[in-house]
This record gives structure tokens, C-alpha cells and sequence, in this order.
């Protein structure tokens, strides 16, 4: 059995990034990355609103302290994409790596004075695209905003709060303040 076979016959609750080869990351510096990366066991951590606005304020204080832009981002129960600028000395990988340490320490801290005891919040690794076209850019934007609406979850991508299509369709940084697309291209 080949390797793409071994993937075909392989449940999707099974799969675990550290299963397949580490990615190659590019860094160059001008490339926008559209990061995925999932929670823990696929459980849905982000189901609730104060857990999603647990999520957003530690990505917001990594993105201030780290100099990183946020372009665009989706927030879904089970996982999150964002489209996110790192600046020139810093690479993708850092980048995400603090998102994620941060966003556990204020989450899983949280859920325990909740009293629950989760081991981890994200599964270790994530995706990573680089987009270095505008099309492609606004490709993986359509792609962030309407992913709640494919999953069933809203019917119209407005109705989802933690997503940027609210900061790009009405100019509502209320949620989360994005860094816009065409300030970062100079359109």
C-alpha cells in the first residue's frame, strides 16, 4: 500500500500532524501565511463565546508583542485559520508557536477553575500556505469566512462573530482588530 492509499484508509480522527513528514516552511519576507491548526482531540474548545475571546485576546497581545499582522482569521469550535503577516525577523513558525503557548496558558488556566483538566489545547504542529498574489490572498479570505457557513453553522458569514468578515464587511473591529489586506499591499 502506497502512502497516499495508507492516508485514504486511515480515519480522519486518527490522523495527527506528527504522521506525516514536517512541513517545509517558507519565510520570505513580503509572503503572507494562511496558518491552520487544530485543537486537541478535534474537541470543540472554542465552542463557547468567552473561550473564543479568551482565544482572540492572547493572539492579539503574541500579535502586538511579536510584531505580526493579522489579516483575515476564522474562529471555529474545533479549530482556527488566520492569514497572518510575520514581519521580516521573525519567521512563521515562531510566530504560531507563541500564539499557541499563550492562548493554552489563558485557556486551559481558565478551564480549570472551571474544574475541568484538559491536558492540551492544541494538537502539536500546523498548516501552512504561503500566499504571495493578492487573488490568492482574497481566495483564502472567501475561504476563512465562509467556513462556518459550509460546517452548518451559520447561514450567512455575518452571523458569525469570530470571523473577519464583520472587520472587512462593515468595518467592525468590536470582535478583533485586523490589520486590512490592502494597507499591507498599498492598494
Amino acid at each position: 500500500m502506497n502512502n497516499s492509499q495508507h492516508l485514504y484508509h486511515t480515519s480522519k480522527k486518527n490522523l495527527r500532524f506528527q504522521d506525516h513528514p514536517k512541513p517545509v516552511r517558507i519565510n520570505e519576507s513580503g509572503h503572507i501565511h494562511f496558518v491552520t491548526t487544530s485543537c486537541f482531540d478535534q474537541k470543540p474548545f472554542f465552542s463557547r463565546s468567552w473561550t473564543r475571546q479568551l482565544v482572540m485576546k492572547a493572539i492579539n497581545k503574541i500579535r502586538e508583542k511579536k510584531g505580526f499582522l493579522v489579516l483575515g482569521y476564522v474562529l471555529m469550535p474545533d479549530h482556527a485559520h488566520l492569514l497572518i503577516a510575520p514581519d521580516q525577523c521573525q519567521n512563521i513558525s515562531k510566530a504560531v508557536k507563541h500564539m499557541k503557548w499563550y492562548s493554552s496558558i489563558l485557556l486551559l488556566s481558565a478551564l480549570r477553575k472551571k474544574g475541568m483538566h484538559e491536558k492540551a489545547l492544541w494538537l502539536p504542529g500546523f498548516y501552512d500556505f504561503n500566499v504571495s498574489t493578492q487573488k490568492k490572498f482574497i481566495e483564502k479570505l472567501d475561504y476563512c469566512h465562509m467556513n462556518p457557513v459550509r460546517r452548518g453553522l451559520t447561514e450567512s458569514p455575518d452571523e458569525w462573530e469570530y470571523s473577519s468578515f464583520l472587520n472587512y464587511e462593515y468595518d467592525d473591529d468590536h470582535i478583533f482588530r485586523v490589520d486590512r489586506w490592502w494597507d499591507y499591499w498599498k492598494v
